[in-house]
């Protein structure tokens, strides 16, 4: 089973928010205010776990400053 919490809290009680009983919790129309710190809580065979993730949410485009990466540039290992 799965539960999606926000902020150390259950859920809010908002239809944008959709499938947080599920692995793929959903939020649409997302706005400024969901960003948050999001956890999963689950069981698995081995026993509870929970993951946590942070959202943040920009309100303009951002600027791109140089170009990025292309198709053809080489992958450097360190």
């Amino acid at each position: 089973s799965y539960l999606w919490s926000q902020n150390n809290a259950p859920m809010p009680a908002d239809p944008r928010f959709t499938k947080w009983t599920t692995k793929t919790m959903q939020i649409k129309s997302l706005t400024e205010t969901d960003a948050a710190e999001y956890a999963c809580a689950m069981t698995t065979p081995g026993g509870p776990l929970t993951t946590r993730t942070r959202l943040i949410v920009y309100n303009s485009k951002p600027v791109i400053l140089t170009p990025g990466p292309t198709p053809d540039d080489p992958i450097l290992l360190p």
